[in-house]
């Protein structure tokens, strides 16, 4: 299947692909299973709340911080006003 010139050649950029291909589901896995930073904080602060109280107000904290993330906090650059100026 590989013989001659063109086949060595394709041999070579399969061999190639393959490997970058292992490559990044490698390195995707490591990213999924590495905990980071904001992941670490979060856990702190659910596993600290003691009481219904603190457990409300990491609940308002997360719902914060992901509005922010998403862009839906409502503080977008577009002005509402019907004002002619």
């Amino acid at each position: 299947m590989f013989k001659g010139e063109a086949g060595a050649r394709l041999k070579r950029e399969i061999v190639r692909r393959s490997q970058t291909a292992n490559l990044m589901g490698e390195e995707i896995e490591q990213v999924r299973t590495r905990p980071t930073e904001e992941q670490k904080k979060i856990r702190e602060l659910i596993s600290s709340a003691k009481t219904l109280a603190d457990v409300e107000r990491v609940n308002q904290i997360l719902q914060a911080s992901n509005l922010n993330q998403n862009g839906q906090n409502g503080t977008n650059d577009v002005n509402m006003n019907d004002e002619d100026d």
